[in-house]
């Protein structure tokens, strides 16, 4: 599990805070690769995640020293999340989440296992 600290449609950069459920505090940073196919899965998906989500994602390669995630697993993706507009809590609606206080609506990869907070 990790938090976002920047997105793009093909890449984000992933801050590792646990690894199979036991926290971490050794700093590490890795990426989170959005595969052609990932977009099929999730459908019309720009930005899977948005900074601040945490996610649980995959390590699919070390190689490099570079850590490669992927949200190849059912139960990846999108733990919790804010509003990106107001920063304020969101609630699950199918495959978006809608902000609280503003009523803005957002797509996300989210995982069976969304919280909100």
């Amino acid at each position: 599990e990790g938090v976002v600290e920047s997105a793009q449609p093909s890449v984000a950069n992933i801050r590792i805070t646990s690894i199979n459920g036991e926290p971490s505090n050794a700093n590490f940073t890795a990426m989170l690769m959005v595969r052609q196919d990932m977009h099929q899965r999730r459908q019309r998906r720009s930005i899977i995640a948005k900074p601040g989500d945490l996610i649980r994602a995959t390590v699919i390669s070390t190689k490099n020293a570079i850590i490669q995630l992927s949200l190849e697993n059912e139960k990846d993706g999108v733990l919790t999340s804010v509003c990106s507009i107001c920063g304020g809590a969101v609630v699950k609606i199918n495959d978006r989440v809608k902000c609280k206080e503003c009523g803005y609506v957002e797509e996300r990869a989210l995982s069976p296992d969304f919280i909100t907070v």
